[in-house]
């Protein structure tokens, strides 16, 4: 049974009791009885109450002085008039008044169907208060939304007229008022008509418009990027006749994303176009994330070769530690200052270059990174050490020369005396043949004076132009005497150079020589010359223009890379000293002897892979 909380105005108690008896026969009630306006006052704002039964004649206080109490109290509940004598008119005059029923006291049959009548009626009515309150709110919320959105808002008919814009949308268009910008046609906002059609058909297909991008227009003619959300209004048959929706200008963020993308494109052009090789790692693992194109040629991989592998890939196995860091890698870790460190790197090809390296440490999307630069001092640190061995060998020659005078002229002392002291003995005496070793000393160790005075600045060339594929070839034939271990190419048109031919017939018979001692007799040594032309500096301390670069390659056992810095230092040799195998002295001097000329040696090997031996001397001019 429905639960009811009854108010009852009534001054007789047994005509009250009458109505509960009622009541409860169809409902779960609590009620309270009331006989004096007071009382109700008080009932009526302390409780609340589902109806009102009110009797007509109350000594004092009537039921319309109850019903005017009710309605001033703003509740809206059924009230009933049930009385024993009203009259008809009395009964209209008192509906008129607000009363929603009258029962007489002899006829409570009606009272119960009355009750449950009016009952659903105040639900109808409380409902439709929701409806137009939750409605009310609803206008009000859109209202100051639109009237306060820094966003566009506005209406507009399908053939583009106004209905009605906020401030925002005066202000994003530049125009004075309301009123002046409801004098255009919204399709005159846009730069391209085509972009409001568009939309229409994507409303008309989806119901609405999301993140619409497209160029309006301001009064001024300036033009904004605007993102655009609409949606359908509707008539009664469902028709669509108008559209309402959202404008928000987008000018500035596209013009920031726009320096932003400017901004990083031009920090990749640096990153990629920089001089010196870059690469970004990993600060925990290691592993390589980014490398910039210098990267690659100093690395001699492809990008994708470098990014994604671990830097120890970078170093020389000797550089390895045993954690699979590199030593480099490490002690950049403590260092992150800016501070450069010398190091090695090795190539794809298995080339070790001197590298200086600079690190910074950054973060990125939440990643500790270290960025690297390598710069490629392995030329720098030949050239230096090429200027040292120049000034070694400029001070060892004005040495060598002043004691290569002093001991040629003691030599021929001696071998005058020797021969004279030859031509006093018996050859069959055991004496001249001391005196014919001693002569034989004595030649070569003049050989070895005249190997000095080339050394010293006394030796200074003459040179005349020479065609060095005929020059090398016949020299190369005589130190091998015939053309079974030498293999020859010289293109055509091999430019002439200005040499001591003397002086370079030394050179080219101490590197062939050098090359039949290092490999079997069985093997060929290779005699190659090209043209080539050089910028300043290219290759160690050659200036700029045209050279000839003559090669000798053996197929040997190569030179171990300690050995390479030292092979043209005063007196270095691997091989065992004396007057039968050498002093040392043989590379230094062909060495100094290219230096005179203009031009530098150079050689490539590794152990097992032979070794080629460079030659440039600057091309004659025509």
């Amino acid at each position: 049974m429905r639960e009811l909380r009854v108010l009852i105005i009534e001054d007789s108690e047994a005509d009250a009791l009458l109505l509960v008896r009622e009541l409860r026969r169809h409902y779960e009630i609590t009620f309270e009885r009331v006989d004096t306006a007071a009382t109700m006052e008080r009932v009526l704002t302390e409780k609340p109450w589902d109806l009102i039964l009110s009797d007509y004649m109350i000594p004092n206080f009537g039921g319309v002085d109850a019903l005017l109490l009710s309605q001033k109290s703003g509740i809206d509940v059924p009230f009933i008039i049930v009385s024993g004598a009203i009259g008809e008119d009395t009964a209209v005059e008192v509906m008129k008044a607000g009363a929603h029923d009258y029962i007489m006291k002899d006829n409570l049959k009606r009272l119960i169907p009355a009750i449950d009548r009016e009952l659903q009626e105040a639900e109808v009515r409380r409902k439709r208060r929701e409806v137009e309150e939750a409605l009310r709110e609803s206008e009000e919320r859109y209202r100051a939304f639109f009237q306060t959105s820094k966003a566009c808002v506005f209406i507009t008919r399908r053939d583009g007229r106004l209905i009605d814009a906020n401030e925002a949308a005066v202000e994003l268009f530049g125009y004075a008022s309301r009123e002046e910008l409801f004098q255009i046609a919204v399709t005159d906002l846009y730069v391209n008509a085509e972009d409001r059609r568009r939309m229409g058909e994507l409303i008309a297909k989806d119901g609405f418009v999301k993140d619409f991008t497209t160029t309006m227009r301001k009064k001024d003619g300036s033009l904004i990027f605007a993102l655009v959300n609409a949606v359908p209004k509707r008539n009664s048959q469902g028709k669509i006749f108008a559209y309402q929706g959202t404008i928000v200008d987008l000018t500035e963020r596209v013009r920031m994303e726009e320096n932003l993308k400017n901004a990083e494109e031009w920090q990749r052009k640096l990153f990629n176009e920089a001089t010196d090789a870059i690469v970004v790692a990993e600060y925990d693992s290691g592993i390589i994330v980014d490398c910039n194109d210098a990267a690659t040629v100093l690395f001699g991989r492809d990008r994708a070769e470098i990014v994604g592998q671990p830097q120890r890939v970078l170093h020389p196995p000797h550089m390895i530690g045993g954690d699979g860091f590199s030593r480099t890698f490490r002690k950049l870790i403590d260092i992150l200052d800016g501070e450069s460190t010398e190091s090695e790197v090795i190539t794809k090809a298995g080339h070790i270059r001197t590298v200086s390296i600079k690190t910074s440490l950054f973060e990125h999307e939440g990643k500790r990174l270290i960025l690297g630069i390598f710069r490629d001092t392995t030329e720098q640190k030949l050239t230096q050490e090429e200027l040292a061995r120049v000034r070694i060998l400029e001070a060892m020659g004005i040495l060598a020369g002043g004691i290569a005078h002093d001991f040629n002229n003691l030599l021929t002392v001696i071998l005058g005396n020797v021969s004279m002291a030859k031509n006093c003995i018996d050859p069959a005496d055991r004496a001249y043949e001391k005196l014919v070793k001693a002569e034989r000393a004595s030649l070569q160790s003049k050989d070895l004076s005249a190997r000095l005075i080339t050394f010293s600045r006394g030796g200074e060339p003459i040179r005349r132009k020479v065609r060095l594929d005929r020059f090398l070839e016949e020299t190369a034939v005589l130190a091998a005497g015939g053309l079974e271990r030498c293999s020859f190419l010289f293109p055509e048109g091999l430019w002439p150079a200005m040499i001591d031919e003397r002086q370079m017939r030394q050179v080219v018979y101490h590197l062939l020589t050098n090359a039949f001692e290092n490999t079997p007799k069985d093997t060929i040594v290779h005699v190659s010359a090209e043209n080539v032309s050089l910028e300043a500096n290219e290759i160690l301390l050659l200036k700029e223009g045209n050279y000839v670069r003559w090669s000798v390659k053996d197929e040997g056992t190569g030179i171990a890379p300690e050995n390479l810095p030292n092979i043209f230092d005063p007196y270095f040799t691997t091989k065992p000293m004396g007057p039968e195998k050498g002093v040392g002295l043989g590379l230094t001097v062909c060495y100094s002897i290219v230096k005179r000329h203009g031009g530098i040696i150079t050689v490539d090997s590794a152990p097992g892979e032979g070794s080629t031996f460079h030659v440039y001397l600057q091309a004659a001019e025509d």
